[in-house]
């Protein structure tokens, strides 16, 4: 025979008579009345409620306890493992080692201090009655010290860190000219009439500015100017266009002057080389009533620029800003703006 489940609120009472033309309309059943209550379920309902409303005021107690403890008796625990438990985190997505985290490899405590926190004898008992792991070891305070190996570990690896900090800020101090990208616009200004200078590629210079300014950084490697040459080992771009024009932040090369160039190639290697030589830099005025100018330089490269091959890139270039796939395109329309996704313009 059919019982009430215990959790009434899954149902609602209604008439006989709404009953009785329910089912005649659409059938089903049984029909439930107060007397069809389970009274096993009801009693294991109320229980598990009970057990929960009880484990949610021990957690309160436990952390009013916590708030105002500013003791070191007690024990370390996990930082991140206790803030994951207090913002309520269900029981099932935590770890039951509390201090997964703080355990270094010797088996010892790690020695940061920032990733622990010491909690009450009682709320550590508490919290270890819910979380069994036979695994866990325990930090009492303030008998546990931090582990001595790891020390000395940490100390000899920050001695080093600063070490190839320095190294690399001398390095950057000599390269100081253009090593912030930032200045990248000002740096393409710099350019004086019977020197010489060196491209460089702008991906690869951008690997040397994060390495010289981030000690964790990797080598950048070899200088690789690959990409600003065609096949027949010639220049695929126009050097005097990237000077003179207003706008080069689609300038895939920046340059810097020979010595600086040699320097770099001594120390990392790469190429190929590819260099010019300024013979004149000048501003050119537009008009005799307005101040505007244009700039005008006269230089030669080595090697020299592969026009086919630069015509060839410029097409290709063209033909990839209308050929897309799925990319956002921005309409104008006197002073409206409009951004549209296209699955593809061809």
């Amino acid at each position: 025979m059919a019982k009430f489940h215990a959790s009434i609120h899954r149902g609602k009472k209604i008439t006989l008579e709404a009953w009785e033309e329910l089912q005649r309309t659409y059938g089903g059943g049984p029909a439930l009345t107060h007397f069809d209550t389970c009274i096993d379920c009801t009693q294991l309902w109320f229980a598990r409620k009970k057990a929960k409303r009880d484990g949610r005021s021990e957690k309160e107690k436990v952390l009013r306890e916590c708030s105002y403890y500013y003791h070191d008796n007690g024990y370390w625990i996990s930082k991140n493992w206790f803030e994951s438990w207090k913002s309520s985190a269900p029981k099932e997505t935590l770890i039951s080692n509390m201090n997964f985290d703080i355990v270094c490899c010797h088996g010892r405590m790690i020695p940061d201090p920032a990733t622990r926190v010491v909690i009450p004898v009682n709320a550590w008992s508490y919290l270890r009655a819910q979380y069994e792991d036979r695994d866990l070891i325990e930090f009492p305070a303030p008998a546990t010290k931090p582990c001595e190996e790891c020390k000395e570990s940490e100390k000899q690896n920050n001695e080093m860190q600063r070490k190839i900090k320095a190294e690399r800020s001398v390095e950057k101090n000599n390269f100081s000219s253009f090593y912030d990208l930032k200045t990248v616009s000002n740096r393409l200004k710099r350019v004086t009439p019977g020197k010489s200078y060196c491209l460089i590629s702008l991906p690869w210079l951008k690997k040397w500015c994060d390495y010289v300014n981030e000690p964790s950084r990797e080598s950048p490697g070899p200088v690789d100017n690959s990409m600003l040459v065609c096949e027949h080992n010639m220049l695929l771009y126009s050097i005097p266009e990237v000077i003179v024009e207003e706008n080069r932040e689609n300038s895939p090369f920046d340059y810097v002057p020979e010595e600086q160039w040699t320097s770099l190639v001594s120390k990392y290697g790469g190429g190929p080389e590819l260099k010019f030589h300024v013979q004149s830099f000048d501003y050119v005025y537009l008009s005799r009533i307005s101040s505007s100018t244009k700039r005008k330089v006269e230089l030669i490269t080595e090697p020299e620029q592969c026009i086919p091959c630069t015509e060839l890139r410029l097409a290709r270039e063209k033909e990839a800003l209308i050929n897309f796939h799925d990319e956002e395109i921005t309409i104008k329309e006197g002073s409206d703006q409009y951004n549209i996704t296209y699955n593809s313009f061809l």
